[in-house]
């Protein structure tokens, strides 16, 4: 299954539910989720590309590592092509569900894509819906450590009406 829209929620809804996905491999990826209209991607409204100025108030108490992040964000998507801010859009790709969750299947092009749907077996689809399993599980372990953190902080605070 290609999911239709390369919304995040959309992804992780399908992949909660063991369905195992075909997803474009490089550089197909970049043109699919960077399009994304309502992500605002190049083929979105100049309104959803819209940069803030630069010239905004230092609120930050440690200073950023120098050049970091090291690729423009929205330089591929404001001046849209192919071939144009690849490293960019690698770089960011790469914090995306799109690339951190594993058990993806990658094809490279509509015979690639054909290949792999008429030779995949039940064992492997087992294997995949496994790994996607144990991934969820990962996850939900580590949200659900931080929040009993930040909940059990909440109520410890000194300004807790909880503490008195």
């Amino acid at each position: 299954l290609i999911p239709h829209n390369p919304a995040p929620i959309r992804l992780i809804d399908l992949y909660a539910q063991g369905v195992v996905m075909y997803v474009p491999g490089e550089p197909l990826i970049h043109k699919w989720v960077w399009a994304n209209r309502p992500f605002g991607g190049f083929d979105g409204m100049p309104v959803y590309r819209a940069v803030s100025s630069l010239d905004f108030p230092k609120t930050w108490s440690v200073e950023p590592p120098e050049r970091h992040p090291p690729f423009s964000f929205m330089a591929g998507l404001a001046n849209w092509a192919i071939s144009q801010h690849t490293e960019d859009r690698r770089y960011w790709l790469q914090y995306t569900e799109w690339e951190q969750l594993p058990a993806l299947q990658r094809f490279a092009g509509i015979p690639d894509l054909l290949e792999q749907l008429s030779t995949r077996s039940l064992e492997d689809v087992v294997r995949i819906r496994s790994e996607m399993s144990l991934q969820l599980e990962a996850r939900r372990a580590s949200a659900l450590s931080w929040w009993r953190g930040a909940i059990s902080g909440t109520y410890l605070h000194p300004s807790s009406p909880l503490v008195r």
